[in-house]
């Protein structure tokens, strides 16, 4: 923030926008402003003006005698005010926005500093008390601000408290909780990071509490431990439930006694308990809620009780202490994720009883060198398990065949997960080079996921079909060779492609340098270059007419490439993070680019955009083809759809621009919204 601070107070009229009377008041650099007072008319312009020019430098914002263009503030007008600590709302103000649905962002989310809020006592929605936001009778508390220090005690008049009133307040240590409130979410303290506890009134007829934890009136319902608790915790025995987030983010929380009377356990109830390294979890558990021991950091064994019967969405997710694990044979279903990014994980037995397994629930798990497969048909769970060694098949698995460590379906055309221990000297061949046997017709999703000293294999005559995300994207690999006779696919320089080599299909990882694309080729098919750092030229041939999606993504050492006539469509993300292309040009020929084409090409500095283009994609999110992007834009002036102005693009005939300084990227969906 700059050093020098100036107050200033301006009276606007139709003649005198703020910009100008900001200018008339010897304000050069309106960076400079630290307390802005306004009067008179605010319209659609200057409020921009202080979006643009003073969002991430005011600290003052005093609109109590300003007649407010829209009548209404929304939840995303005060983004990047990290610097503001006092507001003030004028009294034309009829609706504020606290929230939206589906983002986890509000009104004021990004004042960090916000310490004071004052609405104008003429307001007939609003009031304030203390520098907290209210409804006008202050029977519903709104916001209490991020900013503020110390304890707060809620005013007698409040009934209800919104979800997202004290979320974040950092510097919140404690709160008391009147009679007189009736209605509040268990999570809408989340993020106070150094509370430590909550009172509750003794008359109230809803709540209650107990060393600083909030329950329901009968303390059957565990509903919120302040995140700056500290030790161990012995949960009473007339708890039935623990609540949703109930010790969510409770980092000093280092053990926990759950009593028999417990049944549920809710949706993320211990996610973020770091310092949590260990827990019994009683026979009387029937649920397990989603995500509920996620991000358990320290957490090295669990007792899975086999009164469960599922294990749900991401409940041991990033569980990295964790080493291994039992699954009781009362559980027939394991959900997505559910022990994703477990990387301490070395060894797994699933039991007989399992009827579904979702797939990536032990994606990520790079150190699990054992699992033991049931009678399940679905093996994709085993995604980047890069260390597995070992598998064993259940004898009466009437559904896989185990190969010197590769695993197969029962007539072995189905290649299905390749985990040979690369030390194993009893196997015959190397773990550089393997030959898929000819029996094969199908290479599997996720085969050879993460087979780091792989370096080449081949493909026989037999295959027909190999699964997109089984197109051996480890780093080493360099070589690719299918059999002559195979009618689907060919290779030509370790480089795959289908028979008649019009598709490029994957070009191995390993390889480097520059790279020229035989003549015969089309379309470059999606994800065919993604990754390929070692890759810095490459020469495309004048029959391109097609480059998929994400066909060079995070190739960060390509510097140039030349886009011939023939190509009409650019998918999306196709040079997404192509860090180190400085220039490119867009054929007259091109009449889609796809949304986020070129995303994050840092020291990309100039497209230019023909006539021919009429699609340039954008996602819900206000993302498009050019988020991220540092090059100067302009467009051809005969383009019907698009013009540019000072290197911004946007349509002719509509409002909505697709520069990234126009429109910041929403955030995306909390994970947790996604799965409930």
């Amino acid at each position: 923030m700059k050093n020098t601070k100036i107050s200033i107070s301006v009276c606007l009229t139709p003649k005198m926008r703020l910009k100008q009377a900001l200018k008339e008041a010897g304000v050069k650099d309106p960076a400079t402003v630290s307390k802005l007072t306004v009067s008179g008319t605010l319209d659609y312009d200057d409020f921009k003006y202080i979006r643009a020019k003073m969002a991430e430098t005011l600290q003052e914002l005093d609109m109590g005698d300003v007649s407010f263009y829209k009548r209404e503030i929304n939840n995303w007008d005060f983004e990047r005010f990290s610097y503001l600590i006092s507001i003030t709302i004028p009294a034309s103000i009829e609706h504020i926005g606290i929230h939206e649905a589906g983002f986890d962002f509000w009104i004021f989310s990004d004042c960090i500093n916000l310490n004071n809020i004052t609405v104008h006592p003429n307001n007939s929605d609003y009031a304030s008390e203390n520098g907290v936001l209210f409804n006008k009778d202050k029977t519903e508390l709104l916001i209490y601000p991020q900013g503020r220090q110390g304890d707060y005690i809620i005013p007698d008049s409040v009934v209800t408290i919104d979800d997202y009133a004290f979320k974040n307040c950092a510097g919140l240590t404690s709160v008391f909780v009147p009679a007189s409130v009736l209605e509040f979410d268990n999570n809408v303290f989340n993020g106070c990071t150094v509370l430590t506890s909550i009172a509750v009134h003794p008359e109230n007829f809803v709540f209650t509490s107990e060393n600083g934890i909030l329950f329901n009136k009968n303390k059957s319902k565990l509903l919120f431990c302040p995140e700056d608790w500290q030790g161990d915790y012995v949960i009473p025995d007339s708890v039935v439930e623990i609540e949703e987030d109930a010790f969510s983010e409770c980092s000093g929380l280092t053990s926990i006694v759950i009593p028999t009377s417990v049944d549920v356990i809710g949706k993320w109830a211990f996610s973020g308990c770091t310092g949590l390294t260990s827990i019994i979890i009683p026979n009387s558990v029937t649920k397990i809620g989603n995500g509920a021991f996620s991000s358990c950091e320290c957490l090295t064994s669990i007792n899975i009780p086999d009164s469960v019967d599922t294990i749900k969405f991401m409940t041991f997710n990033d569980c990295k202490g964790l080493t291994s694990i039992n699954i009781p044979n009362s559980v027939t279903e394991i959900c997505y994720n559910a022990f994703d990014g477990c990387s301490g994980l070395t060894s797994v037995t699933v039991p007989d009883s399992l009827v579904e397994i979702d797939i990536n629930d032990f994606s990520n798990c790079a150190d699990m060198t054992f699992v033991h497969v049931p009678t399940i048909e679905n093996l994709s769970f085993l995604s980047d398990c890069n260390a597995l060694t070992s598998i064993t098949v259940h004898p009466d698995n009437p559904v896989f065949t185990l190969e010197n460590g590769v695993l197969f379906n029962g007539d072995k055309t189905k290649l299905i997960c390749f985990s040979r221990e690369e030390a194993d000297d009893s196997i015959n061949d190397p773990v550089e080079h393997y030959a898929i046997p000819d029996t094969v017709i199908e290479i599997k999703d996720d085969a050879f996921n993460n087979c780091e000293r792989l370096i080449n294999i081949t493909i026989p005559a037999s295959v027909k079909k190999i699964g997109k995300s089984a197109y051996f994207s480890w780093y080493a690999f360099i070589s690719i060779t299918v059999h002559p006779d195979n009618t689907v696919y060919a290779s030509e320089n370790g480089v795959l492609f289908n028979k008649e080599k019009t598709e490029l299909i994957r070009f191995p990882k390993g390889l480097k340098g520059e790279y020229v694309i035989p003549d015969s080729v089309k379309k470059i098919g999606e994800y065919a270059f993604l990754g390929c750092v070692g890759l810095t030229s490459i020469i495309l041939p004048d029959s391109i007419e097609e480059i998929d999606n994400s066909a060079f993504g995070k190739c960060i050492n390509l510097t140039s490439i030349n886009l011939p006539d023939s190509v009409k469509k650019i998918g999306s993300s196709v040079f997404s993070y192509c860090e180190s292309l400085t220039c490119i040009t867009v054929p007259n020929s091109v009449k889609e680019i796809g949304v986020w084409a070129f995303d994050s090409c840092i020291n990309l500095t100039a497209i230019s955009i023909p006539a021919s283009v009429t699609d340039i994609g954008y996602s819900s999110c206000l993302e498009h083809a050019f988020t991220r992007c540092g090059a100067y834009i302009t467009v051809h002036p005969d383009n019907p759809v698009y013009e540019s102005e000072n290197g911004e693009i946007k349509h002719k005939r509509k409002t909505k621009k697709y520069n990234q300084d126009i429109y910041t990227p929403l955030r995306q969906k909390d994970v947790r919204g996604e799965n409930n």
